[in-house]
C-alpha cells in the first residue's frame, strides 16, 4: 500500500471479513454436530481461536526476524487463503432453508442483542479476548523481567502458552461433568487470578520461570473458558435466537479483542504490573456476569 491511509482502508476491509468468522463457525458448528458432542467441538474452535494468537506471534517473529514484516503479512495471506479452499472442500454443505427477508433477520438481530437473559453473556465475550489479547500485547512495550528484549526468551514465553491451549481439549471430559455456566464461572475467575499473581510476581518475585507458569495458567484457563461461554450462550439463546445470538457473541469478541491493543497502548505506564490487575478486574467482571447469568438461570428453571 502506498500511503497509512490506504493501509488502514485494508486493514478495516480485513477486520469486517475476519468478524464474520466466529459466528458462522458458531453457528456451523451447532448446526452440524450433536448436542452432546458440541462441547467439545467448541474446545477444539476455541483453542484454535487462543493457538492463532500464540502461534501466529512466535511465525511473525521467526519470520520478521529473518526476511522483513512484510514477508510475515504474504505468509499470512498465502495460508489464509489455502485454508480457504480446504474449508470449502471439506466442510459440510449448507442445508438450504429457504431465504429469510433481510428485514426480519434485522429484526431478529435487534432482539437478541437486547434479550435480557443474554445480555451478561456478551459482557462475557467482551471481557475474554480483551483480557488474553491485551495480556499478550502488553508484554512487549512493559518488558515485564526483561524478556521482551531477549528475543529468545520472549520466543520461548510465547511458545509455552501453546501446551496449555492444547491440554483444553484433552481435559474436556473431565471437565464437561460441570454444567457450562458453573466451569465458565469458575474457569474465568481462575485466568483473572492467574493473571494477577502473575503480574504480581513480577516485583514480588522477580522470576521470570514462575512468570512464564502463571501466564500458561491464565492461558490453560481462557481456553475452558472461550468454549463454555459459546455453550452457554447458544444454550441461552435457544433455537428462535440462535443466529442473533451468535452474530452478538461474535461481535463482542471481537471488539474485546480489538479493544486490547489500544487499552495497552493508553495505559503503558502502569507498568505490565497495573496492567495485569487492569486485566485481572475485567475478567473477574466476566466471571460476575457468569454468575449473575447462572442465578437467574436456576430462578427461572
Amino acid at each position: 500500500m502506498p500511503t497509512a491511509e490506504t493501509v488502514i482502508a485494508a486493514r478495516v476491509l480485513q477486520g469486517c471479513a475476519a468478524a464474520t468468522f466466529a459466528p458462522t463457525a458458531i453457528g456451523y458448528l451447532t448446526r452440524t454436530i450433536p448436542a452432546h458432542r458440541r462441547a467439545h467441538a467448541f474446545t477444539a474452535l476455541t483453542s484454535a481461536f487462543l493457538a492463532s494468537a500464540v502461534v501466529a506471534q512466535v511465525a511473525a517473529q521467526f519470520i520478521a526476524d529473518r526476511w522483513g514484516w512484510s514477508a510475515a503479512f504474504l505468509a499470512s495471506a498465502v495460508v489464509t487463503a489455502g485454508v480457504a479452499v480446504l474449508a470449502r472442500v471439506v466442510l459440510v454443505p449448507d442445508r438450504r432453508d429457504g431465504a429469510t427477508p433481510l428485514a426480519e433477520a434485522y429484526r431478529g438481530l435487534l432482539r437478541a442483542a437486547l434479550l435480557p437473559r443474554l445480555l451478561p453473556f456478551f459482557l462475557i465475550a467482551l471481557t475474554l479476548l480483551f483480557g488474553f489479547v491485551g495480556v499478550y500485547a502488553a508484554v512487549r512495550p512493559t518488558n515485564p523481567l526483561g524478556v521482551a528484549g531477549d528475543a529468545g526468551a520472549l520466543l520461548t514465553l510465547r511458545a509455552t502458552g501453546l501446551p496449555a491451549i492444547l491440554l483444553a481439549p484433552l481435559a474436556m471430559p473431565l471437565l464437561a461433568r460441570l454444567a457450562p455456566l458453573h466451569r465458565l464461572v469458575v474457569s474465568t475467575a481462575a485466568a483473572a487470578l492467574f493473571i494477577g499473581a502473575a503480574a504480581a510476581s513480577v516485583p514480588a518475585v522477580g522470576s521470570v520461570g514462575l512468570f512464564t507458569l502463571l501466564l500458561a495458567g491464565f492461558v490453560f484457563a481462557s481456553a475452558v473458558a472461550l468454549p463454555a461461554a459459546m455453550q452457554a450462550t447458544t444454550a441461552a439463546a435457544g433455537a428462535e435466537h440462535l443466529a442473533g445470538a451468535n452474530a452478538m457473541y461474535g461481535f463482542w469478541l471481537y471488539i474485546g479483542s480489538s479493544a486490547a491493543a489500544p487499552a495497552v497502548a493508553g495505559a503503558v505506564g502502569l507498568g505490565f504490573t497495573g496492567l495485569g490487575a487492569v486485566f485481572a478486574a475485567v475478567l473477574l467482571a466476566g466471571s460476575a456476569a457468569a454468575l449473575g447469568a447462572a442465578l437467574l438461570a436456576r430462578r427461572a428453571g
